[in-house]
């Protein structure tokens, strides 16, 4: 047999143990060691590295072997839809030549790597969405038991006609916290079963928005959060009065939820290239910067760990973006970190 019979050969074997002892990795640097050693058994260099590129790094295209008087440098790229997930780097200590198999094998184990850099990938996401799951299922368990606590405990005042009104109060609010929640996990159960549907129709955004925040005035108010809106002309889109309603007083109340006493919650609305602009915003406790991206999504809370923890099952800016987008328009989120304030921003086309 030719030696390039026997390189392939033996180039096949290094790619049939490197897939074999794939189906036990459990991490990225475990596949990057196998594939380095498919690689070394390959083309046997004198030194081989793995040089893993910074996030969101383009893919390098495929580089032919550098020679540099006595050596040759190789890189090989293992690239996953475009995205440079890393390189094999390989030195030699003399000139070197490859044949167009060498290539195709060097080709295999970077694909091989690459994919499975992405299972790897995808395990841990589903991992991660259990355990948020989890968490989230025993969050609800508690915010919805909280109010019962407190409703069971008014009952034993109500024995006592000193205490009623005291205890009525109690129930009735603690009543109210209860039904929220529940509406809001309902929303959700609705959104994603596709059976809240909205009745649009050509409305003025301004009375809505001004509504709301008048509502929820004498509560911040008491809270010693002042409220001032800043209204333009009327703002003329297609919407669900009802949900458009939902949508401001969901962010009324998350401003006020994390405002402090001598705090204010800002609001303007304008016209700008064909889209209404709401702007809401308050100088509360501030969104860090780790956990601004995830704002929106199920369940979160937008408190730091170890800090106050806020009533909700933080669902109330989800419940937001649900709607906003079916609304076909967009909603955001900023803040410069904890302590310093959060801006709502949302977008709606205006109609025609």
């Amino acid at each position: 047999m030719s030696k390039s019979g026997e390189a392939l050969i033996s180039g096949i074997r290094s790619l049939q143990r490197f897939v074999d002892a794939l189906s036990a990795v459990q991490s990225a640097e475990q596949v990057y060691a196998f594939g380095l050693t498919a690689i070394q058994e390959i083309f046997k260099p004198n030194a081989a590295f793995v040089l893993l590129p910074d996030s969101g790094a383009e893919a390098p295209r495929p580089t032919p072997a550098h020679n540099a008087g006595s050596v040759t440098d190789l890189t090989i790229p293992v690239t996953l839809d475009g995205e440079c997930l890393g390189q094999f780097l390989l030195h030699f200590n003399k000139p070197a030549g490859f044949t167009d198999t060498d290539f195709a094998l060097a080709g295999l184990a970077a694909a091989q790597t690459a994919q499975a850099l992405a299972e790897i990938r995808e395990r841990d996401r589903l991992k991660q969405a259990a355990r948020r799951k989890d968490e989230s299922i025993a969050m609800a368990v508690h915010e919805l038991r909280s109010p019962l606590t407190a409703i069971i405990g008014a009952t034993f005042l109500l024995r006592s006609d000193k205490e009623k009104e005291k205890a009525i109060e109690m129930i009735n609010r603690n009543g109210r916290a209860q039904a929220r929640l529940i509406d809001d996990l309902l929303k959700l159960s609705q959104l994603d079963a596709g059976r809240l549907k909205l009745q649009f129709k050509v409305l003025d955004l301004v009375p809505i928005v001004t509504q709301v925040f008048d509502d929820i005035r004498p509560t911040a108010s008491a809270h010693g959060v002042s409220v001032d809106t800043q209204m333009a002309e009327p703002v003329m889109i297609r919407g669900d009065a009802r949900r458009l309603s939902q949508i401001f007083w969901n962010l009324a109340s998350n401003s006020l939820r994390f405002s402090s006493t001598g705090g204010r919650i800002h609001v303007t609305t304008a016209k700008e290239d064909g889209f209404a602009t709401i702007c809401v915003s308050d100088d509360g406790c501030g969104i860090s910067k780790d956990r601004l991206p995830f704002v929106f999504d199920r369940f979160e809370q937008a408190h730091e760990p170890g800090t106050q923890r806020y009533d909700g099952l933080g669902l109330g800016l989800a419940i937001v973006k649900e709607f906003v987008t079916m609304h076909g328009g967009t909603v955001s989120a900023a803040s410069d970190g904890s302590g310093q304030g959060a801006a709502f921003t949302l977008q709606f086309p205006i109609a025609d």
